[in-house]
């Protein structure tokens, strides 16, 4: 049976956090081995099922569901693990009979653990509408106003039902924009509904249409001509290296999408010759990692998703403190470059871990305004 290496990874997170919680029972709860091994069971078949070696086993909606708990769980205990180790070390210095201090070091290892159950329970299901003015030099002045709504990273699954992507559907139009934007990742893998979610985004109004273009999980599972054919039946036109120019008075909006671009292969190499001189153009590219290409190339806004604003965030003196700080500066929010602007959305599904801490999930309003 063939192992998919992308996912070796994840399956060494799951595998830490078995080790983590063997650790964390022995230390604070001795009489309870009984109580672990089923809990490392679930996660050793998370990790069976993360490399596809049960693949088919199960049905599908069952194998993502167990796979993302099991990934949930084994996270919880890696972030208890280190409060852990020094709870352990400090109750060795307080007397058996001070119980007070004692159940606040214990509550103290417990935290991790009920911040990631609320995360994955409460935190991930109400999307929020965020609403920014983007002020963009040069911006032609029947642009002046523009209204761009976006909605990415979707990941339709057992962890974001097609009820909860059409209350974020609903919230999109309730907003009237004049382009809606859908920037990648419909689904996660290719057990995910993905007509489903084509067939509820179709339901996208605006002015001026809804254009998308496509992410990494599309690409993986490589659905992204079957979703564009789909998606276009529905009356939604995703770009792939190509380009739609719309008239709006006078001035011209050059919009542009591409397919996911890798950061081992030189990106935007299609798409430079598509910018038009002293005319707005807009890039809908799925990773911010486009940026610093794009501004060279002259694009004067780019719409990106891709992050999840970290998906695990913690805001600390003003920082966004996340594990995707380590990949890419463009983790949420404005970015400005010269004349170019880049929007990095959160977006509203979840992968990996099924949980959100500190990024909430969002549908966005843009308005366009001169500098």
């Amino acid at each position: 049976m063939r192992i998919v290496w992308r996912f070796l990874p994840d399956l060494q997170a799951i595998l830490a956090g078995a080790a983590a919680g063997f650790y964390l029972q022995r230390w604070f709860l001795p009489r309870y081995r009984t109580l672990l091994y089923p809990i490392l069971a679930f996660i050793a078949i998370g990790a069976l099922l993360n490399v596809r070696l049960l693949l088919g086993a199960v049905p599908a909606q069952w194998e993502i569901g167990v796979r993302g708990l099991a990934f949930a769980l084994a996270a919880a205990f890696v972030a208890a693990f280190p409060v852990g180790w020094l709870v352990r070390r400090r109750l060795t210095q307080i007397p058996e009979t001070d119980l007070v201090r004692r159940k606040m070091l214990h509550a103290a290892v417990a935290a991790p653990i009920a911040t990631m159950g609320f995360g994955l329970i409460a935190a991930r299901f109400t999307p929020l509408l965020i609403e920014r003015e983007l002020r963009i030099p040069g911006l032609p002045q029947d642009l002046h106003g523009l209204k761009l709504a976006q909605i990415s990273d979707i990941h339709l699954s057992p962890f974001l039902s097609r009820r909860e992507l059409a209350r974020a559907v609903d919230m999109v139009n309730e907003t009237r924009p004049d382009l809606t934007f859908v920037t990648g990742d419909l689904i996660t893998g290719s057990r995910d509904p993905l007509d489903d979610c084509i067939t509820e985004l179709a339901r996208l109004k605006a002015a001026s249409g809804v254009w998308g273009c496509h992410g990494n999980h599309e690409m993986y599972i490589k659905a992204e001509p079957y979703a564009s054919e789909m998606a276009a039946r529905h009356g939604i036109q995703f770009l792939r290296d190509e380009r739609a120019s719309l008239r709006f008075g006078q001035a011209k909006l050059h919009l542009t999408g591409v397919d996911f671009q890798s950061k081992y292969k030189p990106m935007l190499r299609n798409v430079g010759e598509l910018v038009v001189p002293n005319e707005f153009n807009l890039l809908l590219s799925h990773t911010p990692e486009v940026f610093r290409t794009a501004q060279k190339q002259g694009w004067d806004l780019v719409l990106s998703g891709h992050t999840h604003g970290g998906q695990l965030n913690l805001e600390l003196f003003g920082e966004q403190l996340n594990i995707i700080r380590f990949f890419t500066p463009y983790t949420y929010g404005l970015f400005e470059e010269n004349r170019s602007r880049l929007w990095v959305t959160r977006g509203l599904g979840t992968v990996g871990i099924p949980a959100r801490i500190g990024a909430p999930p969002e549908v966005v309003l843009l308005k366009l305004l001169r500098a």
